[in-house]
């Protein structure tokens, strides 16, 4: 293991270990980091050279009080998974668009007003959570995220989709559940590949019975329909 990386993870553990937990690689170098329940806006002191850790692949600071993502984070050339769930975040930094091999990303639970035009930088991601924020719209060009396969946004305020979205050709699962949508988004009549789909709890009247690959049973909620029939004739 690295020098800096010893240091870094001595210091996160003497302060509390049973709140942080790592995996290496064959090469002692640190693949993984999880950190949970502690107290402060900022990152913990331990972890401001986090950008040195330059083999993680997977980091998660979740349950906590975060309020800001810091750029250091953004060294992390390496990250595939980034899980951000349950802190007061409230802003992310442009440069989260330089983690380019970046697979999911979870920001679920946090203050989220809006997400920077540059997360739609992220062309890798399959995978994005940002359940439970104060979304009130998306990024113009977040259809450029083409390998989306999963889309998480419940418990938002969105009213409307952007027209990009029709470029999200391999979207399989989008959930909007509880936001403020009047009409059912119509960009969605567009994605073919869609299976399950969520639009409980919205202001819809009228929704399609079948759009993509997913069949309405009922309230908004719409799921595959070969599913559906094997479920029915069971």
């Amino acid at each position: 293991m690295l020098k800096e990386e010893s240091n870094l993870i001595e210091t996160l553990k003497n302060g509390n270990e049973k709140n942080v937990v790592f995996k290496v690689n064959s090469r002692n170098r640190i693949i993984s980091l999880r950190i949970k329940n502690f107290d402060g806006k900022y990152l913990p002191e331990g972890l401001m050279n986090i950008g040195n850790l330059n083999q993680l692949k997977s980091l998660t600071i979740y349950i906590s009080h975060l309020e800001e993502l810091p750029a250091e984070i953004c060294k992390l050339k390496n990250l595939t998974s980034l899980n951000l769930d349950q802190n007061k975040i409230n802003t992310l930094p442009d440069c989260l668009c330089e983690l380019v091999d970046l697979k999911g990303l979870t920001l679920a639970s946090n203050s989220l007003t809006k997400l920077p035009d540059t997360i739609c930088k992220l062309e890798k991601i399959n995978s994005l959570i940002v359940d439970n924020n104060y979304l009130n719209e998306l990024p113009d060009n977040f259809g450029d995220l083409t390998n989306l396969k999963s889309l998480k946004l419940n418990n938002n305020q969105l009213t409307h989709l952007p027209d990009s979205m029709k470029k999200l050709k391999w979207l399989y699962s989008i959930e909007l559940s509880n936001n403020r949508f009047k009409e059912f988004p119509k960009v969605l009549k567009d994605l073919k590949h869609l299976s399950i789909m969520d639009l409980s709890g919205n202001n819809i009247k009228d929704f399609p019975t079948i759009v993509g690959n997913a069949k309405l049973i009922g309230d908004g909620t719409y799921k595959e329909k070969e599913f559906h029939n094997r479920v029915k004739n069971s």
